[in-house]
């Protein structure tokens, strides 16, 4: 990796993983059915209301629009009391979403940035940025931090890829991309990125891209090119 300057990384399942699933949690703390409740959700899609405020999302503060929208038809769907503490525990559990470090990134990434300039690529709303990110205690290693509904587009669009290489003022065969889902990678193969680095727990190697079992396993490629300390 001796010509790359910006690692791109892909943040669910790659550098956190999610402790529980909103709907879980929701389901949980007003004691409804677990699959009844994620088929509800599920439904939210379809609703064109929804679609809309999905698709119109760029900030925080649309985000909370689109949660609170999301709140009232899932209860109505549910056919539960709408009081404001439900609505509130619901846009609550979507905007604040509970997430974990993987085993040693921080390490890793902490390592890799002696030596490169890393960069975000997430499909993933406005809220990534200011919690998971922040209160995890990445957001300092990581610019240009690119998130899809902050853009407007989603992985594996060529365009995201092309938006964060203009961020990052690099050119694609300067850089190099990490993501668990293999689909991603191609909008980043399309346009060139030097380096593909799909994270899986077993390996099915593609000439086109490495796969890696972890973050630490980066770092692993990364020392045969350049020392590290």
């Amino acid at each position: 990796m001796a010509n790359i300057k910006i690692i791109f990384f892909d943040v669910g399942n790659v550098l956190i993983e999610r402790v529980q699933h909103p709907v879980d949690f929701i389901a949980q703390q007003l004691d409804l059915n677990n699959s009844v409740a994620h088929k509800v959700f599920k439904s939210l899609d379809d609703e064109n209301e929804i679609r809309n405020l999905w698709m119109g999302m760029r900030d925080i503060d649309s985000q909370k629009i689109y949660a609170k929208k999301a709140a009232e038809l899932a209860i109505q769907k549910l056919e539960i009391k709408n009081t404001p503490e439900t609505r509130e525990l619901i846009v609550n559990a979507w905007m604040n979403q509970l997430y974990e470090l993987k085993s040693d990134a921080l390490e890793a990434i902490k390592t890799l940035h002696k030596y490169y300039r890393l960069g975000i690529i997430s499909n993933a709303m406005p809220s990534r940025r200011i919690n998971e990110l922040r209160y995890l205690k990445l957001i300092e290693y990581f610019d240009p931090i690119i998130l899809s509904r902050e853009f407007g587009l989603e992985k594996p669009h060529k365009k995201i890829f092309e938006h964060a290489l203009k961020k990052a003022d690099a050119m694609a065969h300067e850089a190099a991309f990490v993501d668990d889902k293999l689909f991603n990678l191609k909008g980043a193969q399309e346009i060139g990125f030097a380096k593909l680095f799909h994270l899986v727990e077993a390996e099915c190697s593609k000439p086109t891209h490495h796969d890696i079992a972890d973050i630490n396993s980066l770092l692993d490629i990364a020392s045969q090119v350049m020392p590290l300390k």
